[in-house]
């Protein structure tokens, strides 16, 4: 995904918690822009946590995984 930095003026006219239609010079809708909520930025889970789940794996191979949902087709 492309990555676009905001200048604080431009941050200051999106600030909000809606969704904002974005134009371009000449009046064209060039997309939307929707705002992340406050908490998305304030992760529930520690990083240790998060380190933990990763070194103890789990979870099952994607072939078994494929191999069960063609078993219930």
């Amino acid at each position: 995904m492309a990555k676009v930095v905001l200048d604080a003026s431009t941050l200051a006219k999106l600030g909000g918690t809606e969704r904002i239609a974005v134009y371009d010079e000449a009046g064209r809708c060039v997309g939307y822009y929707e705002p992340i909520p406050e908490s998305a930025h304030d992760p529930k889970i520690s990083e240790e946590e998060l380190d933990r789940r990763h070194r103890a794996g789990g979870g099952r191979p994607l072939a078994d995984i494929l191999a069960d949902l063609e078993k219930r087709a």
